[in-house]
């Protein structure tokens, strides 16, 4: 009896350090973190709609990202566009072409592994891409900092804040921002919070870093968010240092807000960002 006893306290700790090992974050990250969408031909024609130039950035590990640039003459910003996690350049189209309508130059690219971009998709990527648009834009096209906007789409809204945090710009627009990739995991799979920091994918990204920066912030995010909880924009918002703005889509579901009749809005942040870093 108390052999039978021993085998099945053994069996369920085998089982359970395998149930602690299969749910660990860094495989739910692999299976879930990307849904990049293939190029299509018929789909990317959208970007016809503005005149652009067709761009292939080099990024650090030696492959090409794809990427459109929308040129505003005599802009006074150029805005980054880092889209979310689903789909490609083109769906996200409406973004550039908002910002294009309010008078900047928009640059939007596919991370490594999305449409035109060399694959596959990588975590750590999400840095090496968004620095390599930055000084795309610094130092091809000659923009300066001072006019540089990076703005993020749920997803992006990592790459958007770590790349601001390590290279200097004019401000930064997050749309359904999260805190950080540990936060994320935790609102989706509450047994992760039994896991330490470095189960998590690396590095850790989200708005930790930015916060701490003497930089513009405009946040907007749907209070009926049901994959980002609005509590993270508030957090974001609320640790900020620099001049901060939160707008409260009432009703507002995911990366709902970013549409063609917010024009003026976006209009009048940017013409509010000071033309001196102060960071």
């Amino acid at each position: 009896m108390k052999n039978i006893t021993r085998k099945r306290i053994k069996l369920g700790i085998f089982f359970l350090v395998a149930l602690y090992i299969g749910l660990n974050p860094l495989g739910f990250y692999s299976r879930f973190e990307f849904l990049p969408e293939e190029y299509n031909a018929t789909k990317y024609a959208v970007a016809d709609k503005i005149p652009h130039e067709d761009v292939y950035i080099p990024v650090s590990n030696g492959k090409k990202i794809h990427a459109w640039y929308f040129p505003v003459p005599d802009s006074k910003h150029t805005i980054i566009v880092h889209h979310g996690q689903a789909h490609n350049i083109a769906f996200f189209f409406p973004v550039a072409q908002l910002f294009h309508n309010c008078g900047a130059s928009v640059l939007s690219y596919d991370y490594e592994g999305y449409g035109r971009s060399d694959g596959p998709t990588a975590h750590e990527a999400l840095r090496r891409d968004s620095e390599a648009a930055h000084k795309f834009i610094r130092d091809v096209k000659k923009v300066p900092e001072n006019q540089i906007v990076h703005c993020g789409i749920s997803m992006g809204t990592g790459a958007a804040c770590d790349v601001a945090a390590r290279q200097k710009c004019a401000g930064v627009f997050l749309c359904s921002p999260y805190w950080s990739t540990t936060a994320i995991a935790n609102s989706f799979v509450p047994i992760s919070r039994l896991y330490p920091r470095f189960a998590f994918p690396q590095p850790d990204f989200g708005a930790a870093d930015l916060v701490t920066k003497n930089v513009p912030i405009m946040i907007v995010h749907g209070d009926n968010d049901p994959i980002i909880p609005l509590w993270q924009a508030q957090k974001i918002y609320d640790l900020a240092v620099g001049p901060k703005e939160l707008f409260i889509v009432k009703n507002g579901f995911h990366v709902g807000s970013l549409a063609p009749g917010i024009e003026e809005f976006c209009t009048n942040w940017l013409n509010s960002l000071p033309t001196e870093l102060k960071y």
